[in-house]
């Protein structure tokens, strides 16, 4: 009865920052519009589809309730996507989980290439450059059934070269349930209350606010399961093993400010055997230019995994590797590369 009486008060609070988001809605402005792209190569291969899955440190850039789910075991990310025209994200992330509570952190930046800038007149005022750092922190608590979680974001954004820059704080809250192990349901709600405080013009900017919703579930192909007598009453008991052939079937619907409708992404992996997954996602429903229709197409990413085991090293590891749309690439591809490690 407590776990539930907290996990209606967490609804409660959710509720309460949907409708300051949607009253956000009413201002002017969008800024920092790199925190919608999806971070980490896994995520990307799943078209984004990964508010419910969010099972590894770059969870927390979907759902800060996921780390209390995560190894006891520290973790980190760290993800490498070069855009071409000297475009380039970098993020790192770590999280774990400590009994019921989870805790993470996270750098996510934006980078530009260096370009001549000039006044009005044309003249020349120098190399400038434009960099968005988001650093955050966050926690989550979890029984055996749901977690919840929040993460205080601050957002740093500087033309170097200029002297001008940009700086504020946001928040992001989410739930993760399970249900009798069928399906995981996530939610989250992201960047509330932030506003870009500018040095050097009068005013802020909104941060666009984004809300998540997702469900996955987990097909064992290989499952395997024996009994056993219960060493304390001898009584006999299932115990099963985990499978390493599996099915992940994931579903988002992702709202970010200023939408018409919420964007539809399915996304699914397939792991044929321990070492390799394989991954695929795409919008199914969402607008473009203006119209709302389905397989818009405008977000998808494919992807696999690795897991070399090297028994040598003191940790484990993984490679994921993703292309995913991007408009301003050449050929609309980019591609991005992330290694996950354990310790």
């Amino acid at each position: 009865m407590k776990c539930l009486r907290h996990f209606w008060m967490f609804a409660f609070l959710l509720l309460g920052n949907v409708n300051s988001a949607i009253s956000q809605a009413t201002s002017s402005g969008l800024a920092e519009s790199y925190l919608q792209r999806p971070v980490g190569a896994r995520a990307i291969g799943f078209g984004g589809a990964y508010t419910a899955v969010s099972n590894e440190p770059n969870g927390m850039f979907f759902n800060p309730a996921s780390s209390a789910f995560l190894s006891s075991r520290p973790q980190f990310s760290l993800m490498v996507s070069p855009m071409q025209f000297g475009r380039n994200q970098y993020a790192l992330s770590y999280g774990q989980s400590i009994q019921s509570w989870g805790v993470s952190a996270s750098v996510n930046s934006m980078q530009s290439a260096k370009f001549a800038a000039t006044n009005l007149n044309g003249d020349y005022l120098g190399d400038f450059s434009n960099e968005q750092y988001d650093l955050s922190i966050g926690g989550s608590w979890r029984n055996d059934i749901f977690s919840l979680g929040a993460s205080a974001k601050y957002l740093i954004n500087a033309l170097s070269g200029s002297g001008a820059s940009g700086k504020t704080f946001a928040f992001d809250f989410g739930a993760k349930v399970n249900f009798i192990d069928l399906f995981t349901f996530g939610a989250s709600i992201q960047n509330i209350g932030g506003r870009i405080d500018w040095n050097s013009v009068n005013g802020k900017d909104l941060i666009p606010f984004t809300i998540r919703a997702g469900v996955a579930t987990e097909i064992g192909i290989n499952q395997e399961e024996y009994v056993v007598r219960s060493t304390v009453r001898g009584e006999p008991e299932t115990v099963e093993l985990p499978a390493t052939q599996y099915l992940l079937i994931a579903i988002d619907a992702v709202y970010n400010q200023y939408d018409k409708v919420p964007n539809i992404i399915l996304g699914a992996e397939y792991s044929p055997f321990e070492l390799l997954a394989v991954r695929g996602g795409m919008s199914v429903y969402g607008e473009e230019f203006n119209v709302n229709k389905f397989m818009p197409m405008t977000q998808w990413g494919a992807g696999l995994t690795v897991k070399p085991l090297v028994s040598s090293l003191p940790f484990r590891f993984q490679v994921d590797y993703a292309v995913a749309a991007d408009n301003l690439a050449n050929g609309q591809v980019g591609h991005h590369l992330s290694l996950v490690m354990e310790f």
